[in-house]
């Protein structure tokens, strides 16, 4: 039995998936399984997949109907038989030392999670040895990270992280939604007691410019909205942190429009409706650390300046 299941979803990659299978295939710790889910690609990506196959016995490849980046990190879930979990995106690519470096963490501070840092840059990763920023999170700390209560930047994403396999049971992402990674979050925290976070950058995210964060605001969007609304709905403990981040997420949502416009999906009337909320929530948004300095003055001109 493999000690890592390594998932990744692949869909429309055919110019990063040997980068990517080849920086997890480098890695220094070798007891893992890689997955690669074909997710009806419509290039050569499947045949590339099985071609990876047939070099590595470490593989398996699953091709399916396209269903999405939930539904084919779901499907290697399914067949994962990993102690641990980790998830990589097929356009990125990982350090040499990544996964020995989570399991190393993860073991001496017994966390049910480990997670690295990331980074935009091409040259810009440390390896072992380096002094790192190692916390370990449990009760109100881990709650505080994850409501970024003290202003941290998102920290949702799936692929910094190491999973042991009982935090996922009955946990899998939701599907036909972006920001997927939110709730699924949520609901493997809710089987945890430890989380370690180290700021060693060991993931390399390809940053697409014309990517899903520039471009204008749609209909699709509007799930950040609906994800806050169900944990809002779920929480106890911390509702109000939860209450917070669902004012952050329309002030997000605004602020996609205010700086790339908006697809005919989205109504003036809806706009208005969040304007109206930004303004009626205005005094918590600007007096929190959520919002650093910058987007305080974001959300002051969106107060002022008409719509767009």
């Amino acid at each position: 039995m493999p000690e890592i299941s390594i998932i990744v979803p692949v869909y429309k990659v055919e110019a990063y998936l040997d980068r990517c299978v080849n920086s997890i295939l480098n890695q220094t710790f070798k007891d893992f399984e890689l997955i690669l889910v074909d997710d009806g690609s419509p290039d050569r990506c499947p045949q590339m997949c099985d071609e990876w196959a047939e070099k590595d016995d470490r593989i398996k490849v699953i091709h399916k109907e396209n269903g999405g980046l939930s539904s084919a990190r779901n499907a290697g879930l399914k067949i994962a038989l990993g102690n641990f979990i980790g998830f990589v995106d097929s356009d990125d690519w990982i350090a040499s030392d990544m996964y020995e470096y989570l399991l190393d963490i993860i073991s001496k501070s017994n966390a049910d999670i480990a997670m690295c840092g990331y980074t935009r840059k091409d040259s810009e990763l440390d390896e072992i040895g380096i002094k790192d920023q190692i916390k370990v999170l449990t009760n109100d700390d881990l709650w505080r990270f994850f409501y970024r209560v003290d202003g941290e930047e998102s920290n949702y994403a799936v692929w910094t992280r190491l999973y042991k396999i009982e935090t996922l049971r009955n946990v899998s992402f939701l599907e036909g939604k972006i920001n997927e990674d939110v709730l699924f979050t949520y609901d493997v925290y809710k089987n945890i007691k430890k989380l370690v976070v180290s700021n060693a950058k060991k993931y390399f995210y390809y940053s697409n410019a014309s990517g899903i964060t520039k471009s204008k605001l749609s209909n699709k969007d509007l799930a950040l909205l609906d994800i806050w609304n169900e944990i809002v709905s779920r929480e106890h403990d911390y509702v109000n942190w939860a209450k917070l981040n669902r004012m952050r997420a329309t002030y997000t949502l605004y602020t996609k429009n205010f700086l790339y416009g908006h697809t005919d999906s989205i109504s003036k009337k809806e706009l208005k409706n969040w304007k109206s909320e930004l303004r009626q929530n205005f005094s918590q948004l600007i007096n929190n650390e959520f919002l650093d300095w910058r987007r305080k003055v974001i959300l002051i001109l969106e107060i002022i300046l008409p719509i767009k």
